[in-house]
This record gives structure tokens, C-alpha cells and sequence, in this order.
């Protein structure tokens, strides 16, 4: 695709911190939540801050999605519901989470503790 799309992450400590505060507070029984961070980043974005973060230079060459979906007729490995959703847009609200739970921390933020946490 363009890499135009955008997306939300969340960092991996959110998803278990989210979890254990599910199993441990009722108030959470029979609720569903959105575990991704407020803020939305391209994928374009998303390889530029890590590559940058690493200070590596790397040219990206983006590739159509018909070539993966005709790719995806023959083998496993590539799912066509994979595909779709790596190119669709995502905006999710996570008023809920924030409500109940915490507020995840953004993808920058994120992406800095992993990288102290790697010993990058």
C-alpha cells in the first residue's frame, strides 16, 4: 500500500497493565474496551520513528495490495482479511478505557521505554 494509512498502537506493558485490571476490577465484568493509544499515526509514520529511533536510513518501496492479494491465492501465509485490515484506517474511541481503566501511553512515548528496555 501508500503507508498513507493510520493506525493506532498501543504498547505491549498497556495490553497486559489493561488485562490485569480487568481480572481484577468488577466494575469491568461484561464490558468491552479499545486497547489502543488516542492518538493516530500513518504507517509511514510509524517505520519513520522507528527507523529513526534506531538511526538507521532505509528506503521504503510500497507495494500494491493487488500484488499481495493475487500472492494471497497461493499460499498461506498472506490472509486476504490480513491484508484488508493493514490497509484500512483506524479511529477507535477509547473514552471507555480511559474511564475505566488508564489512558495508554502514546506510540512515541512507547517506542522510547522499548527502546531503553532493548538496549538500543
Amino acid at each position: 500500500g501508500n503507508g498513507k494509512n493510520r493506525k493506532q498502537p498501543i504498547f505491549v506493558k498497556d495490553v497486559v497493565k489493561a488485562t490485569i485490571m480487568c481480572i481484577e476490577n468488577k466494575k469491568t465484568i461484561g464490558k468491552r474496551y479499545i486497547l489502543t493509544s488516542r492518538k493516530q499515526i500513518t504507517f509511514n509514520e510509524f517505520i519513520d520513528k522507528i527507523a529513526q529511533a534506531r538511526k538507521i536510513h532505509k528506503t521504503k518501496i510500497h507495494i500494491p495490495i493487488f500484488l499481495f492479494l493475487f500472492a494471497s491465492l497461493f499460499t498461506k501465509s498472506i490472509t486476504r482479511t490480513a491484508l484488508i485490515g493493514i490497509t484500512q484506517d483506524y479511529d477507535f474511541s477509547i473514552d471507555q478505557t480511559t474511564k475505566d481503566l488508564f489512558e495508554p501511553i502514546n506510540f512515541e512515548k512507547g517506542l522510547k521505554v522499548a527502546m531503553k528496555n532493548l538496549n538500543f
